[in-house]
C-alpha cells in the first residue's frame, strides 16, 4: 500500500515501513508522530514522499529496481525481520538511504532516532535521586536501541559503583553487553502485542519476580513490558511503587488489562522530530556525494509519574511544593546568571539555606543538579546546530571555557568539539 505527499519539488523520496501495515500504523502515537514529521519535513525542503508498508516487499524494490525512480529512500526495518533487513541492507549499498528508528546492521549505514543511551541515563538517575540503589533491567529485544539503552544502564551503574547482577537482568549479558535470547523476535509490528511475545514475557516477569532477593527498582526496554510486569506484580499482592519501583520507555499511549491505576515514569521521545530530521538527513546524503556515514541523535525527556518515586511519595506536602517550583524555575532559567539567587528570592530564602533545602529535597547538590540541565541541553546544541562552542557555553550559563570543558568531558568522555564531530557526521 502507498500514499504520497508532494509540494512543489526537485528531490523524490519513499518511506518503506517493513514492520506495519498503515491500518494499525497511524493508530500508533509513536509512527502517527513519526508520519507527521516526514510530512512537514518534506514540506519544508520540497520534497515529494511516497509512504509503503509492509505490504510492500523491499526484495521486490531490489528484483524490479524499483527504488531508482526515487532520489533516496527512508526505511523502518527491524533487523528481527531477517528478510527484509537483508534485503534493506542490499538496497543500502546500492541506493542513498537513512534508517529511522531502527539501524540495520550495515556499518556506514546512516541513521536518524533518538539518543536511548542518554534517555536511559536520565531514568537511572532519577532513580538514584529518589534513593533507588538496587537497581535491575529488563530487555525483550536484540535492536540497536536494545543494546544502547542497556548500554546506558550498565555504564550508569558502573559509575555510580552500584551493585551489577547478572540475576537482576534479563535479557543481556552483563558480561558482555550482549542480548541473551531476546523474547521479542518479531515484536508488535502489527500494532498490537504478539500472543506467544504476551506469554513468553509473563512467564519472565513471573521468573523476575520469584527471586528470594529483588532489587527495589526495575527499568524495563518497553512500557509494555514494564506494564505486563507491573500486572504480574500486582496480581501477587505487590505494591507499585511501594514494593518495587518501576520504569519504562517510549511514553507509549497503551493500556494493559491488569496494570491498574499505575502512572508509569518512562522516556518520551520527540518523534516528530525524527520524522523532520530523518528526511533533512536524507535530503544531505543525496546531496553529498562522498557517502559518509552520517547520524542525527534527538534527546529524549523524562517523565515522571507514580511507578518509580520513593523518597518523593514521603515528602511533606511543602517539600514537594519546593521541589515543583524550583524545578519548573530552572527548566526556564537554566542559562540564567545568578541563577540561585533568583530562586531564593523567589521563594523568600535565605541563600545558604536554599542550598540546604534543595540537597535535602532533591538528593543532590544544587550545581550538580543544575550543571547536570545545562550539559544536556549544550550537548543537543552541539548534535543539532552549528553554533559557535563558545557561545553555547555562555547560553548555558558557563562562566569559563575552561570549567565548561572539564564538567562536559567528565559526563561525555570526551570535548564538546569531538561530541559534536561523532554526532554530525
Amino acid at each position: 500500500m502507498c500514499l504520497s505527499y508532494a509540494y512543489p519539488v526537485m528531490t523524490t523520496i519513499a518511506y518503506l515501513h517493513a514492520g506495519m501495515e498503515f491500518e494499525y500504523y497511524l493508530g500508533s502515537h509513536i509512527y502517527s508522530e513519526i508520519y507527521r514529521g516526514i510530512i512537514d519535513g518534506c514540506r519544508d525542503r520540497g520534497v515529494r514522499c511516497d509512504f509503503f508498508d509492509a505490504r510492500t516487499p523491499i526484495a521486490a524494490w531490489l528484483r524490479t529496481k524499483r527504488f531508482r525512480e526515487y532520489d533516496g529512500i527512508i526505511g523502518t526495518v527491524p533487523t528481527a525481520l531477517s528478510a527484509a533487513a537483508a534485503a534493506w541492507r542490499a538496497l543500502e549499498r546500492r541506493h542513498p538511504c537513512v534508517n529511522m528508528m531502527i539501524a540495520s546492521k550495515t556499518p556506514q549505514g546512516n541513521f536518524a532516532g533518538t539518543d536511548d543511551a542518554s534517555g536511559m541515563r536520565l531514568i537511572m538517575e532519577h532513580l538514584t535521586r529518589e534513593g533507588h540503589e538496587r537497581i535491575g533491567y529488563f530487555g525483550i529485544a536484540d535492536e540497536r536501541y536494545s543494546r544502547e539503552r542497556f548500554r546506558g544502564y550498565c555504564e550508569f551503574m558502573l559509575e555510580k559503583k552500584m551493585p551489577l547482577r547478572q540475576e537482576w537482568v534479563h535479557g543481556f549479558s552483563i558480561t558482555t553487553g550482549k542480548p541473551v535470547r531476546p523474547l521479542a523476535q518479531t515484536l508488535f509490528y502489527a500494532g498490537r502485542p504478539d500472543p506467544a511475545f504476551e506469554r513468553a514475557v509473563k512467564i519472565h516477569c513471573e521468573r523476575f519476580l520469584s527471586m528470594k532477593e529483588l532489587p527495589t527498582a526495575v527499568v524495563f526496554e518497553t512500557d509494555l513490558a514494564a506494564l505486563m510486569f507491573t500486572s504480574a506484580a500486582l496480581v501477587r499482592g505487590m505494591r507499585i511503587p511501594g514494593d518495587i519501583a518501576v520504569a519504562g520507555y517510549d511514553n507509549n499511549k497503551i493500556m494493559y488489562p491488569g496494570s491498574g491505576r499505575v502512572q508509569l515514569t518512562t522516556v518520551e521521545q520527540d518523534f516528530y522530530t525524527v520524522g523532520k530530521a530523518g528526511v533533512a538527513l536524507l535530503d544531505e546524503v543525496i546531496r553529498d556525494k562522498q557517502q559518509k556515514s552520517k547520524s542525527v541523535l534527538i534527546p529524549p525527556r523524562l517523565i515522571v509519574r507514580e511507578s518509580s518515586l520513593r523518597r518523593s511519595l514521603k515528602r511533606p506536602r511543602a517539600d514537594a511544593v519546593f521541589s515543583e517550583k524550583v524545578s519548573a524555575y530552572i527548566a526556564g532559567h537554566y542559562g540564567d546568571d545568578n541563577l540561585s539567587h533568583a530562586l531564593s528570592a523567589m521563594l523568600g530564602m535565605n541563600h545558604k539555606y536554599f542550598f540546604e533545602k534543595f540537597a535535602a529535597v532533591f538528593g543532590v547538590y544544587y550545581v550538580d543538579y543544575v550543571n547536570d540541565i545545562r550539559l544536556d541541553k549544550a550537548a543537543e546544541r552541539l548534535r543539532t546546530t552549528g553554533d559557535d562552542i563558545v557561545g553555547i557555553l555562555i547560553d548555558m550559563g558557563f562562566g569559563t571555557h575552561q570549567n565548561f570543558t572539564r564538567l562536559f568531558k567528565r559526563k561525555f568522555g570526551v570535548t564538546a568539539l569531538r561530541y559534536r564531530k561523532q554526532h554530525t557526521g
